[in-house]
């Protein structure tokens, strides 16, 4: 997972998570940091922050926190509940961002297979009709070739004893059909 950095005053830089899992972990870390083990607290804090209240805005999820760790610890936790909050809100984002990717991705790859498709119909289309016309063309000439060898057997016909012989019109007819 890529990792975010956000910069505390007074503090060096920290690398933040990129998802709710991993955000989970460096909740744990934080709070561990400063002899918070409890896994429950760090499940309520947790709790607090991912609440999707359109409501309640960061700076009063970060004062319920505030107010709920000052009954855990003595220490100054301000800075804390705004890091945690802050956090969170990068998750998030980082999160819609990936998600939006991964949709263009998909929406990327339906719309070439679409395309491929397309081009694939057309190219038999056009291969269809070349080979529709190549056999028109090739029945043209084969019936050009039916009447023109008609015409010899009549016209040879017709030389040697003067009458219209029977089966020059069976070829018209046959090339006919």
């Amino acid at each position: 997972a890529r990792s975010l950095h956000v910069h505390c005053p007074g503090r060096k830089k920290m690398e933040l998570p990129s998802d709710a899992e991993s955000f989970d972990s460096w909740l744990s870390a934080r709070f561990a940091a400063l002899g918070i083990t409890d896994g429950e607290v760090v499940d309520y804090v947790g709790g607090i922050v991912k609440l999707e209240d359109d409501d309640e805005g960061d700076e009063e999820k970060a004062a319920s926190i505030a107010e709920f760790l000052a009954a855990v610890t003595e220490e100054d936790v301000s800075d804390l509940c705004s890091d945690v909050v802050q956090c969170w809100g990068k998750v998030k984002q980082a999160e819609a961002a990936k998600a939006t990717l991964n949709e263009k991705t998909l929406d990327d790859i339906a719309h070439d297979l679409l395309q491929r498709e397309v081009q694939d119909a057309r190219a038999a289309a056009t291969a269809a009709a070349a080979a529709k016309q190549k056999s028109e063309e090739e029945l043209a000439l084969k019936k050009a070739l039916l009447a023109q060898y008609d015409q010899e057997l009549e016209s040879d016909s017709q030389d040697s004893d003067g009458e219209t012989a029977a089966t020059g019109t069976g070829v018209a007819a046959a090339a006919a059909a």
